[in-house]
């Protein structure tokens, strides 16, 4: 694939092994087509391959966002590839479930109230987080949580460590890499093994706006990310978050542990491809 040079590049994440970058062609609702021109993790063949055996995919890697607000979703069907006579690039059509309303949001952020993950004791009890704290802390421990460590639930975490130790010394390559989980845990479901519901992580967010890592050095094994988000009650903040971040061995272990997260932590980045310079 051929290295980007228009403006206005945005990345395509489509299912948890590709990561491809290009331009919109079209949003519409649930049908949305984008033009491919690299590829960051994965390949072509790659693409190609996850069209042919979708069928026979888990649930789990059915999924696409893109680092625009709010688009992406659980896809519908197997996606559509024209590839462009004479070019590198490639046209995808991905096709998503028809959106449905979060299980049981907050009418308003003020009314969010979690458990302090510190365990800091108040009164004889753990301290009740509420409003802005609460939000902040859940996006904190959703972020850091490494995508298959949570017995019982491997499909809940995210890639962050996997992309900070990939990609750390590019903060606006990471940054945009740090906005796709965001919006992967906003916009694509995970079916409780239990109860069988349709659970997201951020039942209080309805988009992420922006996202920056200032700075990209750790701190107490943490990087500090800046977002601009949009909460479902229509209120806009910006703030400072805390993502803890994995060390390699500690992915290595993961990887090991989860046999069906191989080829998840396996696919190899080209950031070489990649012209981040460009808004």
């Amino acid at each position: 694939m051929a290295k980007n040079s228009e403006k206005n590049i945005i990345f395509i994440m489509i299912g948890f092994s590709i990561i491809a970058s290009g331009h919109i062609v079209s949003i519409n609702r649930n049908q949305n087509k984008f033009k491919i021109t690299s590829f960051l993790r994965g390949s072509e063949e790659d693409l190609i391959l996850y069209t042919k055996t979708f069928d026979t995919l888990p649930f789990a890697y059915k999924f696409f966002v893109a680092s625009i607000s709010g688009v992406g979703g659980v896809l519908e069907d197997s996606p559509n590839l024209e590839f462009i006579e004479n070019s590198n690039s490639i046209i995808i059509a991905l096709n998503t479930e028809q959106s449905f309303k979060k299980l049981s949001p907050p009418k308003s952020i003020d009314d969010y109230a979690v458990h302090d993950t510190d365990m800091q004791i108040e009164k004889g009890q753990i301290k009740i987080l509420k409003g802005i704290e609460a939000v902040t802390q859940s996006i904190s421990t959703s972020l850091g949580v490494l995508l298959g460590e949570r017995f019982g639930d491997q499909w809940f975490g995210t890639l962050i460590s996997v992309y900070y130790h990939s990609c750390s010394s590019n903060k606006k390559l990471l940054a945009e890499l740090v906005k796709l989980e965001i919006n992967r845990l906003n916009t694509v479901y995970r079916i409780n093994a239990i109860s069988n519901e349709k659970t997201f992580a951020f039942n209080f967010l309805k988009k992420c706006i922006d996202v920056s890592c200032i700075p990209t050095t750790l701190r107490d094994n943490r990087i500090t990310i800046k977002l601009t988000v949009e909460f479902i009650d229509d209120q806009l903040w910006t703030g400072n978050v805390p993502v803890f971040i994995h060390s390699e061995k500690q992915i290595e272990q993961n990887r090991m542990e989860n046999p069906d997260l191989l080829l998840i932590y396996q696919a190899d980045f080209h950031i070489d491809s990649i012209d981040t310079t460009t808004p």
